[in-house]
């Protein structure tokens, strides 16, 4: 149950943070978000909640547990990154 409503925040709080560039859009003319971008950005924040329920659940260091939620942070900025600018200069690089 609670391992059950601990997936349940972290989605919801996952979810929420498109609030952002939707409300932003409101405030800010420069900000156009298409139904894809959130599509996408509601995808990679689904992946980040679900591997994140993943390692706490399946990892019983916390040395372990620290580390490997840093090293997932870390590849979702890089991803975020490269979508939004593309520092990578990939096909898939924004601009």
């Amino acid at each position: 149950m609670i391992k059950t409503l601990r997936l349940f925040f972290l989605l919801l709080a996952a979810w929420s943070l498109l609030l952002i560039p939707y409300l932003g859009s409101f405030l800010n003319k420069e900000i156009r978000w298409s139904t894809f971008d959130y599509i996408l950005a509601g995808s990679i924040l689904t992946l980040a909640a679900l591997v994140i329920e993943f390692i706490l659940r399946k990892t019983s260091s916390t040395l372990k547990k620290i580390l490997l939620l840093l090293l997932m942070l870390g590849l979702i900025v890089l991803c975020w990154a490269e979508l939004a600018v593309g520092i990578f200069d990939s096909p898939f690089a924004g601009n």
